[in-house]
């Protein structure tokens, strides 16, 4: 998920409501609450419908 980015916040390819964090030399992955998903624009966790997640409502942690 990581390789080839420069360190910061980056929203999961799959799941609405995970995203991680790339450091040097290593990786995190964290989790909005409920009902929040991440926006990669606002650069936290905001209510799914503002976090331009596409498609993939379904893997909102519920």
């Amino acid at each position: 998920t990581c390789a080839g980015r420069v360190n910061g916040y980056y929203a999961d390819p799959i799941h609405c409501h995970k995203f991680h964090y790339c450091g040097t030399g290593w990786h995190s992955v964290m989790e909005c609450d409920k009902g929040l998903a991440y926006s990669a624009q606002e650069h936290d966790c905001v209510p799914f419908e503002l976090a331009n997640c596409g498609t993939k409502k379904s893997t909102i942690k519920q």
